[in-house]
């Protein structure tokens, strides 16, 4: 029995390789391995390139991959519209079972032929549409966000099987009839031994020194990822006389984050590090953060905090979508309100190294419950279910 995925992510060639910009590894295809003969991932082909050195290698044995016409350029979306993109009827015809990841144009597209023809398809329901367009920073974008978020509510309400990376907020927000399970999306492992808490609280107790160096991992492509709020919030903590470092790690454009900084006054304050593999560059980075911040406009359940967690650090977030579910109260504040954001920061900065070293424990504590071989599992039993389900027609 065969499986093909559809998403709109963008993957790169090199040679015969494929790569990803960090939203998948070669390890996020076991899920449907463990349970279907072969994968087919659907998505969009970016540009060669030879620069892989920072990209994840994702093709591997038993999936292939299938690039379509990238579904959010106009055209393209008329003939998906139109239905004259024969090549995803084709996929959807040639495999017993379709899953979708959204919010994704081409997965919309997908779960409309795979219902016409009665194929069995099932959804992993990974963010809010109307956040991201809302967010987008565009006229556009505000005017996409409710005939986007109405097409993807009535997608999840009608799925027969749906997953999504939240425990409730996600859930709320679109529904389903359907069977439905969460796990996290995130593939992580998680140090048992003790050994990364006690690196994380050694770090407390020697003291941050005279910098707070505290930062974001995200694309700078996009603008709801919050880089504007912490590049801001840098600036007001330097009018305060806190001297603070902002690291940002990423791929994108970078040149409307230098000129905010420069009209802040903060250029020396900022550090653009560009984009580093997933894995032990990563990790790297986090720990030799005194402190992450995600001021995000737009979530499901983000990855990086998760990230930043697994290392014992201390968060600092905005409230939106899955967020809350992963950091304290006190720990969050309004989307978009660098004034907050601000003040989150300042009150780190004058945490003493017992509360510090709470925060630490608390947070590793928690990203225990999103350790890889647990949330493996219950994917697993997911797509196990959905085959079952297939089977039994």
């Amino acid at each position: 029995m065969k499986i093909a995925h559809f998403y709109d992510h963008t993957y790169y060639r090199h040679g015969s390789a494929v790569y990803s910009s960090g939203a998948f590894t070669v390890s996020s295809w076991s899920r449907y391995l463990s349970v279907f003969d072969g994968l087919t991932v659907v998505a969009n082909l970016g540009e060669e390139t030879t620069e892989v050195e920072r990209l994840n290698r994702v093709d591997a044995p038993g999936v292939s991959f299938h690039f379509l016409p990238n579904a959010r350029d106009p055209l393209n979306f008329l003939r998906y519209q139109l239905g004259s993109v024969r090549e995803l009827r084709d996929i959807i015809e040639a495999h017993d079972v379709v899953a979708v990841r959204l919010p994704s144009e081409i997965g919309l597209f997908a779960i409309q032929y795979a219902k016409r023809i009665g194929k069995p398809y099932a959804v992993e329901v990974v963010g809010c549409v109307y956040d991201a367009y809302w967010n987008h920073g565009s006229l556009k974008g505000k005017m996409m966000a409710w005939p986007s978020f109405w097409a993807m509510r009535r997608a999840i309400r009608n799925a027969p099987h749906a997953i999504y990376v939240t425990e409730r907020f996600l859930q709320n927000r679109y529904p389903t009839r359907g069977r439905q399970a969460h796990a996290s999306n995130v593939d992580l492992a998680v140090d048992t031994t003790g050994t990364v808490l006690e690196q994380r609280l050694r770090k407390i107790r020697s003291g941050r020194g005279e910098v707070l160096n505290f930062g974001l991992i995200g694309s700078s492509n996009v603008r709801f990822k919050g880089h504007r709020e912490a590049v801001l919030a840098l600036a007001a903590l330097a009018r305060r006389g806190v001297r603070a470092k902002l690291h940002l790690v990423g791929p994108g454009e970078t040149g409307w984050l230098r000129e905010i900084a420069r009209a802040q006054g903060v250029t020396d304050a900022l550090t653009l590090h560009g984009k580093l593999p997933a894995g032990k560059p990563i990790l790297d980075f986090l720990d030799g953060l005194d402190l992450y911040v995600h001021p995000s406009r737009q979530e499901g359940l983000p990855r990086t905090v998760i990230e930043a967690m697994t290392r014992g650090l201390p968060v600092v977030a905005s409230s939106i979508a899955g967020i809350p579910e992963l950091i304290e109260p006190q720990f969050l504040h309004e989307v978009g309100d660098v004034s907050g954001l601000e003040e989150l920061l300042l009150k780190y900065a004058e945490m003493s190294t017992a509360e510090e070293e709470a925060v630490a424990r608390r947070n590793f504590q928690h990203a225990t419950n999103y350790d890889r071989d647990q949330l493996e599992g219950r994917r697993i039993a997911f797509w196990r279910e959905v085959r079952n389900t297939v089977n039994s027609r």
